[in-house]
């Protein structure tokens, strides 16, 4: 017991966890974005895993992509929730669509395959006040 006393001691812990997120709750998906807040992106080799597939944080990034400036000059990314559901593929264009929720500075994502219904991803974010 003298060992574990001195581990603690040593080496300290944070007891709370870090995400509190029902992780099975679905994220909407952006259905009528506004024109301004989509992006689009063609998959390029420099976007994909080893399996063909583009990997989880490119998705991230376009998500971040078609955020409106003026808040990614004023505001930190204080909280984001995604979910992946399909996989993009080299060659595949998508699109970035963002939609402003009703909460201050809150946006809803979805990154689909351009000309299809097929969703990549949806995401939430959340900005706060430098």
């Amino acid at each position: 017991m003298l060992i574990l006393n001195e581990i603690k001691e040593k080496w300290s812990y944070f007891n709370e966890h870090s995400i509190n997120r029902n992780i099975k709750k679905k994220i909407i998906a952006v259905d009528s974005p506004h024109p301004q807040h989509t992006k689009q992106f063609r998959v390029n080799r420099y976007d994909i895993d080893s399996n063909k597939h583009v990997n989880n944080i490119r998705y991230l990034q376009w998500v971040i992509e078609s955020i409106p400036e003026d808040i990614v000059d004023n505001y930190f990314l204080h909280e984001i929730e995604g979910r992946f559901i399909a996989e993009a593929k080299y060659g595949e264009t998508v699109l970035s669509l963002t939609k402003k929720l009703e909460t201050k500075n809150a946006f809803a994502h979805t990154i689909k395959i351009k000309g299809s219904d097929k969703v990549c991803a949806t995401a939430k974010t959340i900005w706060k006040a430098y």
